[in-house]
């Protein structure tokens, strides 16, 4: 099989909440805790070339509002059933 080629197919769960609702002043500290958005996500890969080797997968990570759309994102990421795959992830959305 090619895994250029390869369907992939799952699902995932996500939850994050912003902070902004708990301090609606913006000013100070409060305003930099505002941005931030804990986050938690859990996922299952049902068939794929690797399915066996990635059941589901769990991250936790907290995103940083720079602006409005645009958020900065730190996760980690734990793949049950491969724990040579747990990974750090760092990314950048720009939403529009």
């Amino acid at each position: 099989d090619d895994p250029v080629k390869a369907k992939v197919q799952g699902y995932w769960l996500q939850a994050a909440y912003r902070f902004d609702r708990l301090f609606p002043d913006r000013s100070g500290w409060r305003g930099q805790v505002n941005r931030l958005e804990p986050v938690v996500r859990w996922g299952q890969v049902l068939d794929s070339p690797e399915a066996e080797k990635h059941p589901d997968q769990v991250a936790v990570g907290l995103n940083y509002w720079l602006f409005p759309s645009a958020p900065l994102k730190l996760s980690y990421e734990v793949n049950n059933g491969a724990p040579d795959d747990n990974r750090f992830w760092l990314s950048f959305a720009y939403g529009f």
